[in-house]
């Protein structure tokens, strides 16, 4: 019941107080709601974090810094703001090969700016979708496996060793 009323708060546009900027998109949320479901928010807003916090000319809202890499891609910290709201994962959906290939690519940055996060039921929730909507393939394997290896994910590392083993005549 909790979430749902944050929710509505959220999807209203009333009393959001801070906001994530990523590839041309602004992401809005609750600190209080982040807060109390991620433990890494309540230390970044409490601690030392809280100084990286910058207002800009182009939102009224503060800014949340994002890290400097790949894995904070607007997808990632959408899931992670509606996960936080809602308790689930929308799970991309894809028609071809290109978007399979971009819902693999948009679950594994969800994997690793959740794990970065610490978030592991989102994170286990990412790795579950990789795997249960198929889109590990011999072509794709060894990046899927250095970025599970970067994350310590061992279910998709074991994953992948067994499709790159199955795999070696190709």
């Amino acid at each position: 019941m909790m979430r749902s009323g944050w929710n509505e708060l959220r999807r209203t546009g009333q009393l959001l107080d801070i906001c994530f900027q990523v590839q041309g998109q602004e992401i809005q949320a609750h600190r209080g709601m982040l807060a109390a479901m991620v433990p890494h928010f309540k230390t970044a807003f409490e601690g030392s974090f809280r100084e990286s916090i910058v207002m800009t000319e182009d939102t009224e809202l503060p800014v949340y810094p994002l890290p400097e890499d790949e894995a904070a891609s607007a997808f990632a910290v959408q899931c992670v703001v509606d996960y936080v709201y809602t308790g689930k994962l929308t799970r991309p959906t894809f028609s071809d090969n290109d978007e399979a290939t971009a819902a693999l690519d948009d679950l594994l940055d969800l994997m690793e700016l959740s794990n970065l996060w610490d978030m592991p039921e989102l994170t286990n929730q990412a790795v579950r979708a990789i795997i249960e909507l198929g889109l590990i393939q011999f072509d794709n394997c060894d990046d899927v496996l250095a970025r599970a290896e970067a994350s310590q994910i061992e279910l998709l590392i074991e994953i992948c060793r067994k499709t790159k083993k199955q795999n070696q005549w190709i």
